[in-house]
């Protein structure tokens, strides 16, 4: 994507601090210390300009006139990668002759691979009948 480095309340620097959260919470997700996430603010909007705003509050997935911004983009990333995490935990703690019609669509690696499957773009949504 980017290449420059980030600056203090630049786009960039909104992604690369999304980036790390997510990062933290993994941890703590794991260590069962949270139960959830969410996101402080919707869009952007005005403030008066002050020295520690340029002209308006930027903390926002989306700009004032609600157009997607990068940290959209990572947030719907970060997002479908928990739900591929709990349909594969669903998968694995279900036997196959109790899985319901509601869990038809699995998650199936779609390429064999010598190293583990980590990214979700690895996998491919297929219809188990």
């Amino acid at each position: 994507m980017f290449q420059e480095p980030s600056r203090d309340f630049s786009e960039q620097y909104q992604n690369d601090l999304l980036d790390r959260t997510h990062t933290a919470f993994d941890i703590l997700r794991i260590n069962k210390t949270i139960a959830g996430e969410m996101i402080w603010n919707f869009a952007d909007f005005m403030t008066a300009q002050d020295v520690t705003r340029a002209v308006g509050n930027h903390k926002g997935v989306l700009t004032r006139t609600r157009q997607t911004k990068m940290a959209a983009y990572t947030l719907k990333r970060r997002y479908e990668k928990l739900s591929l995490e709990e349909q594969l935990s669903v998968f694995k703690t279900t036997t196959p002759s109790s899985v319901s019609s509601s869990y038809r669509d699995l998650i199936i690696p779609s390429k064999a691979t010598s190293q583990e499957i980590t990214d979700t773009d690895s996998y491919a949504l297929t219809d188990v009948t």
